[in-house]
C-alpha cells in the first residue's frame, strides 16, 4: 500500500535511492535480487486486507473487523527533520487510502523510551548503518537491543549466529541473502531509502579521506 519509490523520489529529488533491502546495496553480503521485487499495488493491498476479514468500514473510511478499527501506533522521537516529516505524511496518507489508520506520535527522548522499552508501540523509525552486515544482529537477533519489531524465532537467532561465527565470506553471504529474503517476507523492517553522506571540497584542498562509514576524515588535509 505505501509508494515507495514515489515518497522517496519526490522527497529526496533522487539524490537518495529506494532501498530494497535491510542491508545497503554497499554493505558486504547485499542481496540484489530483492531490487524490483516490491512494487506499489493499492488493489493487491485491498485484495490482501478484504481477504483478513476489514471489510467494512467507519464513517472515516477506516477498515473495521468485530468493532476494532485496522490501526497502528507510530512513534517517533524529537527533533524530527523536515524530510522525515514528509516521509512519515506520505505514508500515513498511502496506508489511509486502503482504510489502514497510522497514528504518529512524536515524543521527547525521555518520553519515547519509556514506551520503547516495554514496546508499547507498534512502529517506530531510525536508520542504520554499518560497514559490516552483522549490524542485523540488534535489530532481528531476539537479545538484539535495537530489536523494535521483537523478532523472536530460533531460526533468525541461528542465521546470526552462525553468520558472525564463520569467516568464510561465501557462506556468510548465503546466510545474510537468507535473513534479507525471510525479511523481504515477513517484513519486520521495511526498507524505505539509503542516505549518503555529500561532501563539497575546494579545489585548494588536498588529503582529504574517509572512513569505512564514508565520513571525511581531515586529520591528512592541508590547504594551498
Amino acid at each position: 500500500a505505501i509508494d515507495i519509490d514515489a515518497a522517496v523520489e519526490e522527497i529526496y529529488f533522487g539524490k537518495f535511492p529506494r532501498a530494497w533491502s535491510i542491508l545497503g546495496s554497499t554493505t558486504p553480503g547485499y542481496d540484489a535480487s530483492l531490487e524490483g521485487t516490491w512494487p506499489f499495488d493499492q488493489d493487491e493491498a485491498n485484495r490482501l486486507l478484504d481477504e483478513a476479514g476489514w471489510t467494512t468500514r467507519d464513517a472515516d473510511g477506516i477498515r473495521t473487523k468485530d468493532g476494532a478499527r485496522l490501526s497502528a501506533r507510530w512513534i517517533a522521537w524529537t527533533p524530527v527533520p523536515d524530510d522525515r516529516v514528509a516521509l512519515a505524511n506520505a505514508i500515513q496518507s498511502d496506508l489511509k487510502a486502503v482504510g489502514f489508520d497510522l497514528v504518529r506520535e512524536v515524543l521527547e527522548p525521555g518520553a519515547y523510551n519509556e514506551q520503547y522499552g516495554p514496546k508499547t508501540f507498534d512502529v517506530t523509525d531510525w536508520g542504520f548503518s554499518g560497514a559490516d552486515p552483522d549490524l542485523l544482529r540488534s535489530h532481528l537477533h531476539t537479545d538484539g537491543f535495537q530489536n523494535a519489531s521483537q523478532v523472536s524465532d530460533p531460526e533468525i537467532d541461528a542465521l546470526l549466529e552462525g553468520a558472525i561465527a564463520t569467516t568464510d565470506t561465501d557462506a556468510r553471504a548465503e546466510l545474510y541473502a537468507q535473513l534479507q529474503q525471510w525479511n523481504a517476507q515477513h517484513v519486520a523492517i521495511v526498507p524505505l531509502y539509503s542516505p549518503a553522506l555529500i561532501t563539497a571540497v575546494g579545489d585548494t584542498v588536498s588529503g582529504l579521506a574517509y572512513d569505512i562509514y564514508g565520513r571525511p576524515l581531515f586529520y591528512g588535509v592541508t590547504v594551498g
